[in-house]
């Protein structure tokens, strides 16, 4: 069968794997002039490659490690503790403590769904669990809350305690990223194709009739397969798919989702210190440096991440970062850090429009299997059909792909 996808991202590029791997005619369509998706791999002038989007991979997220293993691309870890990072005072929470604070919330959040209140917010849960006032200073909220990349209130208590729970049965540390930067995995699927991905072709709508898809592209191109898989951004996937007949669960698992804001930026240091993350005092952004792949030591890179449309905001970066470099100079004085400095603000990307997705209020305990199927001929992949990670992704893509291997 022909299959044409659409977003050279994670959730595409391994679907299309997937699907030539099993004797299918695949052709990518990329809206962008690169594939990658929210992976974006940077190298630094000395040397350091840093990541412009995805960045961590879970010491459970087995379907990336095994991708990564087949692509032979080495994983390194990143020498810092995330749920468990320093406070800028200089504290953390212990493994105990962490453990203790999050059952605070999930029994919040249960709590919720026996009562009823399934439309309850992460927000509500978490100023039920520590106080009106008090959750804002909470280190595990401050985590959280940073992690969304999302407002809050926006954001289903039940969606979210699902995704948790989901994730493993024992507390994880110690994540890692590919060697060569995590935007290798979908490089290094591209060499794996027969057919190079065609940059610069954003599609703009699909339609499906007599047996056949249809995909329309911006510079006036179309494209006829037996089969399609959209796994664009949830931004623009709403624009491309309105006009489709879907299932009424997949349709509500799409209107459900909400999308966050997020920001990064990346510095050269001028030598290293030892690899640490550390959330910034009064706000929701952090920064790391990950241990060196050679050494001990902390690489001579350090990154920050803020999330959320409002922390996005107040960091002002129409300056091209340098306000924000210069206040994480200002609390990471263990470190040198340079003027080399590169920032992604993926609000502004017309083509994503924002970070990552979550779960809005009106999600459903049903919308976690809504994308199982095809929709007759067209398959959706993308971390907003799945976890909100570059695991999630990829599983998507697979998912995807099989939906389609049992339809041909």
């Amino acid at each position: 069968m022909e299959v044409i996808i659409a977003g050279a991202g994670l959730a595409g590029m391994y679907a299309a794997w997937l699907l030539e791997r099993a004797g299918h005619d695949v052709q990518v369509l990329e809206a962008s002039h690169r594939v990658g998706g929210r992976t974006w791999s940077h190298k630094l002038s000395n040397g350091e490659v840093v990541e412009r989007g995805g960045e961590y991979i879970g010491p459970d997220q087995h379907l990336i490690r095994r991708v990564c293993a087949e692509l032979e691309l080495p994983l390194i870890p990143h020498g810092i503790v995330f749920n468990r990072r320093w406070m800028a005072e200089g504290t953390r929470y212990s493994t105990e403590q962490l453990a203790e604070a999050e059952q605070q919330l999930h029994g919040t959040i249960d709590g919720f769904t026996e009562r009823g209140r399934h439309n309850a917010s992460l927000l509500d849960a978490a100023r039920e669990t520590w106080g009106n006032d008090a959750y804002v200073e909470h280190p595990v909220w401050i985590r959280i809350a940073t992690s969304l990349a999302n407002d809050p209130g926006k954001v289903s208590a039940r969606g979210y305690l699902t995704r948790e729970r989901g994730r493993r049965s024992v507390y994880l540390e110690h994540g890692a990223r590919v060697l060569s930067g995590n935007q290798a995995i979908t490089l290094e699927i591209e060499k794996r194709l027969s057919k190079p991905v065609l940059l610069g072709h954003r599609v703009t709508s699909v339609q499906q009739d007599a047996g056949k898809v249809t995909l329309e592209t911006s510079n006036g191109t179309s494209f006829v397969a037996d089969f399609a898989v959209i796994a664009i951004p949830l931004l623009p996937l709403r624009e491309v798919v309105k006009d489709v007949e879907l299932p009424e669960i997949m349709r509500g698992a799409i209107d459900a989702r909400v999308m966050g804001a997020a920001a990064k930026i990346s510095a050269a240091t001028e030598g290293s210190g030892p690899p640490m993350g550390v959330q910034y005092p009064g706000a929701l952004w952090w920064t790391w440096n990950s241990l060196a792949s050679d050494d001990d030591c902390g690489r001579e890179a350090v990154t920050a991440f803020a999330g959320g449309q409002r922390t996005v905001e107040e960091l002002a970066l129409e300056d091209g970062g340098m306000g924000w470099k210069t206040k994480i100079s200002s609390y990471r004085t263990d470190l040198t850090i340079s003027d080399e400095i590169i920032v992604t603000d993926w609000t502004q990307d017309p083509l994503i429009g924002g970070g990552y997705s979550a779960p809005g209020v009106a999600w459903k305990p049903e919308f976690a299997t809504a994308f199982e199927e095809a929709a007759g001929r067209i398959a959706i992949a993308g971390e907003h059909t799945s976890e909100s990670s570059m695991n999630g992704s990829l599983r998507s893509g697979e998912r995807a792909a099989n939906a389609l291997l049992r339809h041909g």
